[in-house]
């Protein structure tokens, strides 16, 4: 015969066991969730939604006076000075390869970075914040509904597009690079 301090003693054992199991469980659990979800800006380009990586964004400015550069290519439409530094910003528009622009008084920048450079992408309006897991990402569109698709990462909700932004900073460093290179030519 159990005595009944035994079988308390071996339920409490087992609750041990049951409660260490669920936090085991819990914190795996949160830890896929903090792996597999990620916060974008919501941006509109004409009447398109694009998202962006809010880990690639350092800030978003609206409204904000940006000086031109001669002799550079379409794309870059100037210079914006930032915390004493001035940087390059890219019409995200014209460099995905549509038609050309003009910038606009209340168009907005949004700032990105990676660990090689900093630019400014001049988009027409930053929306908010939503986040994504990348299972929930849909495949981005086929070639011949979508200009550059090499630049989205994949497609959120089926409406927003979002951009991979490593492989747009290295075009961005590539052209400047190459740009370099044929000035170099030019003055020999």
């Amino acid at each position: 015969m159990i005595k009944h301090k035994t079988l308390q003693a071996i339920n409490a054992d087992l609750r041990n066991i049951y409660d260490r199991r669920a936090l085991q469980y819990a914190k795996e659990n949160k830890e896929n969730n903090k792996q597999n979800n990620y916060s974008y800006i919501l941006f509109k380009l004409q009447n398109e939604q694009f998202g962006i990586s809010l880990t690639d964004c350092l800030r978003v400015i609206d409204h904000q006076i940006i000086a031109p550069v001669p002799f550079t290519v379409p794309y870059v439409k100037g210079v914006l000075h930032y915390s004493g530094h001035l940087i390059a910003t890219i019409d995200l528009l014209q460099f995905f390869g549509y038609a050309e622009t003009h910038i606009l008084p209340d168009q907005s920048v949004i700032i990105v970075k990676d660990r090689r450079a900093i630019f400014c992408l001049l988009v027409d309006q930053v929306i908010g914040l939503d986040k994504y897991s990348e299972r929930e990402l849909g495949a981005p569109l086929p070639e011949e509904f979508a200009k550059n698709k090499k630049y989205i990462a994949g497609i959120h909700h089926g409406s927003t597009a979002i951009i991979n932004t490593e492989i747009i900073i290295d075009e961005l460093l590539a052209a400047h690079d190459e740009g370099l290179i044929n000035t170099r030519r030019a003055l020999l």
